[in-house]
């Protein structure tokens, strides 16, 4: 809740757009992308929850294993999401827009920690709960996703120069080699 809190306050707060990119296409993986596994999961759980079987009754042997590591693969999404959003702040979108460059904290590892953030909890969920609904889910999720990065990289490549480079020492979801990490903690 206070993750929510914070981010409708970033999105209050933020800068104006210098440009941003429009259309069905960038719409549909800004909003896809942003809310489709959450009403997934809220429709699953009230309509429909063999959807979301546990791995406790699909797999139960691989239980004691699956269950923690989907949570630590949650809680590494959450964490790294408030990471990430404590840097974005006023440069925040969800429609691809370039209010601002980021590229220290996590923008240092990853040049879409927020991404990176939401793709540990997902598959956290996923492998708690692998069920054949969530696996399609997250495969339509994960494309709305990339299509999503790769507007928003074409509108920052557009406004700022910088961002090209940027892009040659900072992978999408990851760094590309380690002196990149050490940067982000300086």
């Amino acid at each position: 809740f206070a993750y929510e809190v914070a981010a409708g306050l970033a999105f209050l707060g933020r800068r104006r757009a210098r440009a941003s990119v429009r259309g069905l296409g960038p719409r549909i993986a800004a909003y896809g992308g942003t809310f489709a596994v959450p009403l997934f999961l809220a429709f699953a759980a009230s309509r429909e929850p063999s959807w979301l079987t546990p791995v406790t009754r699909t797999f139960p042997t691989i239980a004691h294993w699956a269950v923690p590591t989907g949570n630590i693969l949650v809680f590494s999404g959450a964490c790294m999401s408030a990471w990430g959003l404590w840097y974005l702040r006023s440069s925040i979108s969800l429609e691809p827009a370039a209010r601002g460059l980021v590229t220290r904290g996590p923008y240092a590892i990853a040049r879409h920690p927020l991404y990176l953030a939401y793709t540990l909890s997902y598959a956290g969920i996923t492998i708690q709960h692998p069920t054949i609904q969530v696996a399609i889910l997250m495969v339509i999720w994960f494309a709305m996703t990339w299509a999503r990065i790769r507007y928003e990289e074409d509108v920052l490549t557009a406004v700022f120069p910088e961002y090209a480079a940027y892009r040659t020492r900072v992978g999408a979801l990851g760094p590309i080699h380690l002196p990149t990490v050490a940067r982000a903690y300086q």
